[in-house]
């Protein structure tokens, strides 16, 4: 992903928070004092925005996309390629 990507969404005044009213969460990660949550089967029935991607069948393998959306939200966060984030239990 290019610059162009994610200017937009660095731009705004606002946080970009997509409207999910039901998810199944699978995963959480600390990053720095980030929390992520991982989530699957989700329904966004406010017809709220989101931002995708692209599509790709390599995104049902879930580890796949966990990889690649951690790597997505490293420099978006201002965080260092170098900064692993570190699993936790979904408690």
């Amino acid at each position: 992903m290019d610059d162009s990507f994610w200017k937009p969404y660095r731009e705004s005044t606002q946080r970009y928070m997509p409207a999910i009213t039901s998810v199944r969460w699978v995963r959480r990660f600390q990053l720095g004092s980030y929390r992520i949550l991982v989530g699957t089967d989700c329904d966004s029935g406010f017809g709220g925005k989101h931002f995708n991607m692209g599509s790709s069948p390599d995104y049902t393998d879930l580890l796949f996309f966990t990889k690649k959306a951690l790597e997505a939200i490293i420099d978006p966060l201002g965080m260092s390629a170098s900064e692993t984030p570190k699993e936790l239990p979904l408690d």
